[in-house]
């Protein structure tokens, strides 16, 4: 947990990145104007953690980079808020019967910030260099190679079916980009002063201060109602937020769960909360005793006070949860088997699986916070007769303990990309990830069966009924038991208008406006 800084120093911080920063006041009303109070605002001031490394999307593996070139560039296809792939540069796309090739019709209206027509050919070039290029890897390790077929239609070929490749291609590594541009500034120029086609033009970037963007008033889409945005590079939270009180910035992204009760002091400011990729979960080692038995791990899922766990460790930041997907996606189903706090019950299932006067265990943490969340954990288990001792380990030696088997309960966390069944939890529990990425040692056959099937199926009928049947048969054997889902925050001025957050926190901001 963070420190507090006394208000002194924050102060005296904030003056010095404010300074740095080039995050000075914005401009005040002038009173002497009649017109003054029929003036809409029309800029956006918003702050996050760093500079960004670079501007090329096919070279930049940093949020800060990233919330820039989504709003600079676009893509084929965008995903909604609902992780349903929607139209962008492609207005509509087939999908051979093998699921192996997509073919994608470009639109005809799009053009670039320089006013050239995009072409088949910008994109056959575009996915072409990101197939090329390491760090672009999230929207391009399943594409094998890219065909132009006529003059409104490109082909991507792919290695292997892929259900997730839509939504591979719209992550913002892989956007559409002019290939006469590139060609003609190298691209050292390109990662400094970047062009697309996306709602916004690059105009400035201030290395360690600011980048800033002005709207394009001929996006195919329709022109942003923000007209000019400046990404303003703020380290602290702390002094983020008194820039937000004192005006000085107009948003900021994902500030820490200590500083809420600050923000939520404050009438002018206000929390906008969206759920994540991720979460936090409980996993055992089910290839050691006692939790090879499924009765062993059941009561102990009565035994986790989710609530303690989320009111009293997390201050009620979270979503208490009992699935490793959302209901947006696909396959969800509210058939798994769940587990209210029951001390009761989980005395009775160890008796019955033979363990009437409990047993002594580990629990493994990678950090503080997930140590407080085994703490809660560990004074549940001694209610029922389970002695747990709670060893915190540093990264490192944690990821060898858990994937070397050499833990009993360990508290673990993920992050994903795509609110899928596979990406949410197959690393931890598909057997043939034993030795790399599973630590559970969950090994259980028609699971295994069921996840070979879904990562080669295109369709989402099958890949739903498929998905049903794994979240159906984990819940009951609890290989790990999810406890709470992560969210995103953007910490912003109370008439600024957010209809939802993005959950890579990337912010695609023309969905954005002032409420004034």
């Amino acid at each position: 947990m963070k420190v507090k800084r006394l208000v002194s120093l924050a102060l005296a911080l904030a003056v010095v990145l404010s300074t740095l920063c080039g995050c000075g006041k914005q401009e005040q009303p002038d009173v002497n104007d009649p017109n003054e109070g029929n003036k809409t605002k029309d800029t956006l001031i918003i702050g996050h953690w760093s500079d960004p490394p670079s501007l090329d999307p096919n070279n930049a593996l940093n949020d800060c980079s990233m919330r820039v070139t989504t709003n600079v560039f676009d893509t084929l296809v965008r995903m909604d808020a609902h992780f349903t792939p929607q139209p962008c540069i492609a207005e509509s796309w087939e999908i051979s019967d093998n699921q192996m090739e997509y073919t994608f019709k470009i639109r005809n209206d799009v053009k670039f910030h320089n006013g050239d027509l995009l072409t088949v050919d910008d994109v056959v070039f575009s996915i072409d260099r990101g197939i090329n290029s390491p760090k672009a890897s999230p929207s391009f390790s399943h594409v094998k190679s890219v065909e132009k077929v006529d003059d409104s239609h490109v082909k991507i070929i792919l290695n292997a079916p892929y259900n997730q490749i839509l939504a591979c291609l719209a992550l913002p590594f892989g956007p559409i980009m002019s290939k006469s541009y590139v060609e003609t500034v190298g691209d050292e120029q390109f990662a400094r002063e970047p062009m697309g086609t996306g709602p916004y033009k690059f105009v400035n970037w201030v290395r360690g201060e600011k980048v800033v963007l002005e709207a394009n008033e001929d996006y195919f889409l329709g022109a942003p109602a923000i007209k000019h945005v400046e990404w303003v590079t703020i380290a602290d939270t702390s002094a983020a937020l008194l820039n937000l009180e004192s005006s000085d910035i107009d948003a900021y992204c994902d500030i820490q769960t200590s500083d809420y009760v600050l923000a939520n002091a404050n009438d002018n400011i206000k929390i906008v909360e969206g759920d994540a990729l991720g979460y936090e979960f409980i996993e055992f080692n089910t290839a050691k005793a006692p939790f090879d038995n499924v009765k062993v791990r059941q009561a102990i899922a009565y035994a986790v006070d989710k609530d303690a766990m989320l009111l009293g460790v997390n201050d009620n930041i979270g979503t208490k949860i009992d699935s490793v997907v959302l209901k947006d996606a696909l396959g969800y189903t509210d058939k798994i088997a769940t587990y209210e706090y029951n001390l009761e019950k989980a005395k009775a299932l160890l008796a019955e699986a033979g363990y009437p006067d409990g047993f002594t265990c580990d629990i493994h943490t990678p950090s503080a916070l997930y140590a407080k969340y085994a703490q809660v954990l560990q004074e549940s288990l001694r209610q029922i007769g389970v002695t747990a001792n709670i060893k915190q380990e540093e990264l490192s030696a944690y990821k060898a303990s858990t994937i070397g088997g050499k833990f009993d309960i360990a508290i673990n966390g993920c992050s994903f990309t795509f609110m899928d069944v596979y990406e949410s939890c197959g690393d931890v529990i598909y057997g043939p990830k034993i030795g790399e990425t599973n630590s559970t040692f969950y090994n259980d056959p028609d699971v295994n069966a069921w996840f070979a099937e879904a990562l080669e199926t295109g369709d989402q009928e099958k890949l739903a009924s498929l998905y049903e049947k794994v979240l159906i048969k984990i819940s009951e054997d609890l290989p790990i038991i999810p406890f709470i889902w992560r969210v995103r925050n953007i910490t912003c001025a109370k008439d600024l208008n957010i209809p939802y957050v993005d959950p890579y926190a990337f912010h695609y901001l023309r969905d954005w406006s002032w409420n004034s």
